[in-house]
């Protein structure tokens, strides 16, 4: 059997384990990455025809994904993202004489955002997933207390898991 070299991660692999992308033969780990860029590059383009109102987009914005991409290292899949929160959750209006200069300055916002939401879903996901038993707890205070009232939550809690 013959061996082979990745143009991905450059490591020798079997020849009949090749794939080949674009001319060029990749092992099956690289392979997917390819694809997948591929992919994320086509939704980059397609979105920003969308959200600039253009059929194609400006040497500006071709210049700013290569730029965004290769210095800042940010991929295809965070530029879209950062596009979209630009657009749906910040309102920017898009202007090609500008670029894509709003995803260098937003795409940090753009992922604490993004984060936040994994940890929202994340939290009702396992809010959904538990079955627990809410009890409801009455203090009755004595009108001459209620001034200077302290009450021992634990104790309340410890209360409510005896029921």
């Amino acid at each position: 059997m013959g061996l082979s070299t990745c143009k991905g991660c450059g490591n020798k692999f079997n020849t009949k384990d090749k794939q080949t992308y674009s001319g060029k033969a990749y092992c099956p780990t690289c392979y997917e990455g390819q694809v997948n860029a591929g992919k994320d590059y086509r939704d980059l383009i397609d979105t920003i025809c969308l959200y600039f109102e253009m059929d194609k987009p400006t040497s500006l914005i071709y210049k700013h994904m290569k730029d965004y991409q290769e210095q800042l290292g940010y991929p295809y899949s965070a530029m879209t993202y950062t596009l979209w929160y630009c657009k749906f959750i910040k309102g920017y209006k898009f202007d090609s004489k500008y670029g894509m200069a709003c995803v260098k300055y937003e795409c940090d916002n753009a992922k604490a955002y993004y984060m936040q939401q994994l940890k929202i879903q994340e939290s009702v996901t396992i809010a959904s997933k538990t079955d627990e038993k809410i009890n409801e707890v009455t203090i009755n205070i004595k009108k001459q207390d209620r001034k200077s009232i302290l009450i021992d939550i634990d104790e309340l809690i410890n209360k409510g898991c005896d029921n």
